[in-house]
């Protein structure tokens, strides 16, 4: 039974000094929820809304007792940034990268911000449609120049990343639908930004030599950034995967040498392990020695552990292959077009073509799937050693085949043959008496009536066929000679009558079916047809 009451408290009077028990503004209630428990509420300071208020309580009550309640009705009066919130930990609890879960939040907040949702009921899809439609359009600065707004790939990326929560507040029984489920991306084809590009091989050894003579960018030497470009372009890796990388990643002694990615930086989330081109394997064996070597000569440092006595860096539990072999914050810090800008511009080539092409860090991941295309490597297995998920990916936008690779690809053509020249090699292999195949058992003559006696008009070469394949049902030829016609008949496997015994098939001889042609009237010819 539900109840609407008054708190009571006790209070000094200010006039009097004494205690008194008075009532609180705001009206209570009290009732039974669906699980048998005791509820009090507060309400509201108008006794008549306040009875309204608790006859709600009550009728939802019921219709959870009766089974027939909203589920979502909880979630739909949360704020959607409580819901953003636990969609981090839910990005994060699948062991995405910090980078992505990062990007991601921000890119939803963007458009929950720009479109005004507070509640999971203003997610609308018109008005994700339309402000991304504006963030597409080019805007005007103080000075009056034009900034150019986000690109169909950009813009495509926020609409996933919003899609992706609203499909998450469904299976997270968050909401009942997903109202941004129709929204599609658009065609980016038109509108692309960043075009990359591969080098040729003689301007990659150029980018390399530059590299090895030039001096330290962004924390690296120059060995180590030829070493860096080198291992780039031969293993196709990205730049994360490749500042993971340690002397223990590498085994350069197995037959063929290999290397493997952790899981935790590959970006499908899987440990790849891939093989590794012997010029690469004897550059990083050269310097694996090396620095072996450097490790061996140099004193050894000493550090307190938690016991407080000194142990040498390096052991119990610190090895000096474990160490990254780019080190360096390049990676973390996205420096990687910023140090091979540097280096291209050294070697006297340009980061941007006449066509606006570019060739940055992530181009080297290109310049693998390229040399692999011009090398004929199949697109399977290209595909499988640039670890892309789609074959599309790797054969639209990692693979750049200039004119020239084209025009090669062209001139592997066979030229046509002229007639003369197909005589003269049937007459050469001896293939000019071939006069086509044999005629199949279907496409024989049928049997004709000539005269008084009834013949077949099959061929030599098929009766010499039939001779020398007979048919595993039939045994050897017999020739009937009792005729004046000699033909071959076929003797018919004995076969068991119905009582038991055997009996043979005579052989069939034209000479019984002469008395039958006899009463066969002649064939009269059909008007119009040809003989």
């Amino acid at each position: 039974m539900a109840k609407l009451f008054k708190r009571t408290f006790w209070a000094v009077d200010p006039i009097t000094g004494e205690r008194v028990q008075r009532k609180t503004p705001n009206w209570y209630g009290k009732y039974c929820d669906d699980l048998g428990i005791w509820r009090r509420v507060p309400l509201c300071p108008n006794k008549t809304l306040a009875g309204l208020m608790l006859a709600e309580l009550k009728r939802k009550t019921m219709q959870c007792q009766a089974g027939v309640s909203d589920p979502f009705e909880a979630h739909r009066k949360q704020p959607l940034a409580l819901h953003v919130a636990q969609y981090r930990k839910h990005l994060q609890a699948k062991r995405n990268s910090a980078d992505h879960v990062a990007r991601t939040i921000q890119r939803i907040e963007s458009v929950n911000d720009g479109c005004g949702f507070r509640r999971i009921a203003d997610l609308k899809p018109a008005a994700v449609a339309s402000w991304l439609a504006e963030q597409r359009e080019p805007t005007k600065d103080t000075d009056g120049n034009t900034i150019p707004g986000l690109s169909v790939a950009s813009s495509n990326h926020y609409l996933t990343a919003i899609k992706g929560f609203a499909r998450w507040l469904v299976r997270d029984r968050r909401s009942a639908e997903n109202p941004l489920v129709h929204l599609s991306r658009l065609n980016g084809e038109d509108d692309i930004r960043c075009s990359r590009r591969s080098l040729s091989e003689t301007e990659f050894g150029r980018l390399l030599k530059a590299a090895r003579d030039g001096k330290s960018v962004c924390g690296l030497t120059g060995v180590e950034r030829e070493l860096l470009y080198l291992v780039a372009a031969f293993t196709g890796l990205r730049a994360r995967e490749l500042s993971s990388l340690t002397e223990s990643s590498f085994d350069l002694t197995a037959n063929p040498p290999t290397m493997t990615v952790e899981a935790g930086y590959s970006k499908r989330r899987r440990r790849d392990t891939l093989p590794v081109h012997p010029l690469v394997a004897e550059t990083l064996a050269t310097l694996f020695a090396q620095r072996r070597r450097e490790r061996d000569s140099a004193p050894i440092a000493l550090k307190f552990d938690a016991a407080r006595k000194k142990i040498p860096v390096g052991q119990r539990g610190e090895k000096p292959n474990a160490e990254p072999i780019w080190s360096g914050t390049w990676a973390k810090n996205r420096h990687g077009a910023e140090m091979i800008r540097h280096d291209l511009q050294t070697a006297g080539l340009s980061f941007e073509d006449e066509r606006g092409d570019v060739f940055d860090f992530h181009s080297l991941r290109g310049q693998f799937i390229t040399q692999l295309g011009r090398s004929g490597v199949s697109l399977v297995e290209a595909q499988k050693l640039a670890r892309h998920c789609d074959p599309k990916l790797t054969a639209n936008h990692y693979t750049h085949l200039s004119l020239h690779d084209l025009t090669s690809a062209v001139s592997r053509l066979a030229a046509p043959r002229q007639p003369h020249q197909e005589r003269e090699t049937m007459t050469a292999t001896g293939a000019d008496d071939f006069t086509g195949p044999p005629t199949g058992p279907k496409l024989a003559q049928k049997p004709e009536y000539r005269g008084e006696a009834l013949t077949t008009a099959a061929s030599s070469s098929d009766a010499n066929r039939a001779a020398e394949h007979p048919s595993p049902e039939m045994r050897k030829p017999r020739i009937n000679r009792g005729s004046e016609h000699v033909c071959e008949s076929w003797t018919m496997p004995e076969k068991k009558s119905a009582e038991g015994g055997s009996r043979t098939h005579t052989p069939v001889r034209i000479r019984d079916f002469e008395s039958r042609a006899s009463a066969i009237p002649p064939l009269r010819p059909v008007a119009g047809a040809t003989s």
